[in-house]
């Protein structure tokens, strides 16, 4: 698979145009895609302790809002 350095000795003229801020960041997060997958595992990790730390009720009160 061709790297990033390789790709640009390639002739695509979208290739050399200067990036804008958007793609400034979308080239930082495909170079380092290791450091996404550590943030993507943190997520996972810290909502499935989130959701294991909510409080449950055997039997809540429920109340449904009813006119006569």
């Amino acid at each position: 698979m061709l790297e990033h350095r390789d790709i640009e000795h390639l002739d695509i003229p979208e290739l050399s145009q200067p990036k804008n801020f958007l793609g400034k960041w979308s080239a930082f997060f495909i170079d380092r895609y290791r450091v996404v997958f550590l943030i993507i595992l943190a997520i996972l990790i810290i909502g499935a302790s989130s959701y294991f730390d909510l409080p449950r009720e055997l039997n809540p009160e429920i109340t449904l809002p009813f006119g006569t």
